[in-house]
């Protein structure tokens, strides 16, 4: 399946209609792009762990499985 999303919009905005398409997901891993507050809690609310990176000007530290994100790289 391809999904193109316009390319001056923010991955972000596109991520949970993207996501939607897929079925069974049970973790994403994305990068910094994908980390905001409304994303994650779409991913929690769906049963996906969210495996994305915090932003370096978050408040608040975001924890993410650092083995996993690695590994996808």
């Amino acid at each position: 399946m391809l999904v193109l999303t316009p390319g001056n919009m923010a991955d972000c905005v596109m991520a949970e209609a993207c996501v939607s398409l897929i079925p069974g997901v049970t973790e994403l891993l994305a990068d910094k792009g994908y980390d905001t507050d409304a994303f994650r809690a779409y991913l929690r609310d769906h049963g996906i762990k969210p495996v994305i990176p915090g932003k370096a000007n978050r408040k608040k530290r975001i924890r993410h499985d650092k083995e996993a994100y690695k590994g996808a790289t």
